[in-house]
């Protein structure tokens, strides 16, 4: 059975196989050793977009790439799980556009071990990235906000989700260009109140930083200082 007909994760119940090789498991993590090792995992290295840096020698925490020294985001740091590949993208899309809600959870673990690996957690609190109330309507959910409150929970953070309005019902990001992307999110977002001086934005993918961009843009004009993403996994860029 692929993995494509496979009833993911069996509901996130404690499984007895694991959810890519079937192979017999007693953890709860539902995927075995082998397989979670296999994941598309990001690493890339620049601090602000997470692209490779082609200069290895000059490699630190700290290294960001040569677009981002040119012309440096919005954001500050940029912390991504995963590659959006195969089976990511599978579960993502399941996530997002098949109300498998629950995947919320695994994913938002995945995020909680590469911020406590990684970095640890420089920021007070969370922002989910809005959708508009049109969208929102159609899905039932923001997936960004699911993730918010499971990360929120496991760090022991506060999460907003009055701070900002998405005020523009923007086209959808996916198959448009990266210049697109940005037209597409010009005035897109309204801060309606104050936040922490230090926040992370979450959201699902992050394929040309043009969304939280454009959002860690306005609220760093609102007053913040400093400004992460944390995001699911990074899609290739397309321009």
């Amino acid at each position: 059975m692929s993995l494509r007909s496979y009833p993911f994760m069996q509901a996130l119940l404690p499984p007895s196989s694991c959810a890519l090789c079937h192979q017999a498991i007693t953890s709860r993590r539902w995927l075995c050793t082998a397989c979670h090792s296999s994941l598309p995992q990001d690493r890339r290295h620049c601090l602000s977009c997470s692209a490779p840096i082609i200069n290895r020698h000059q490699q630190t925490q700290e290294s960001r790439c040569g677009q981002c020294l040119i012309s440096p985001p919005s954001i500050d740091r940029l912390i991504s799980v995963f590659e959006y590949d195969y089976p990511i993208d599978w579960w993502i899309t399941q996530f997002k556009f098949q109300q498998n809600t629950r995947l919320a959870s695994w994913f938002g673990f995945q995020i909680f071990q590469k911020i406590i690996c990684d970095s640890g957690v420089n920021v007070d609190c969370l922002i989910p990235i809005p959708l508009h109330s049109k969208r929102l309507k159609m899905r039932g959910f923001n997936q960004s906000q699911l993730l918010a409150r499971n990360l929120a929970k496991r760090l022991n953070l506060p999460y907003r989700l009055t701070s900002v309005k998405r005020i523009k019902p923007t086209q959808a990001q996916s198959g448009l260009s990266e210049n697109a992307r940005r037209r597409n999110l010009n005035q897109a977002f309204s801060i309606v109140e104050a936040v922490a001086p230090r926040i992370a934005l979450i959201d699902d993918v992050y394929t040309t930083g043009s969304t939280v961009n454009s959002l860690a843009k306005a609220f760093k004009a609102a007053g913040c200082r400093y400004v992460e993403a944390w995001v699911i996994a990074q899609a290739p860029r397309k321009r």
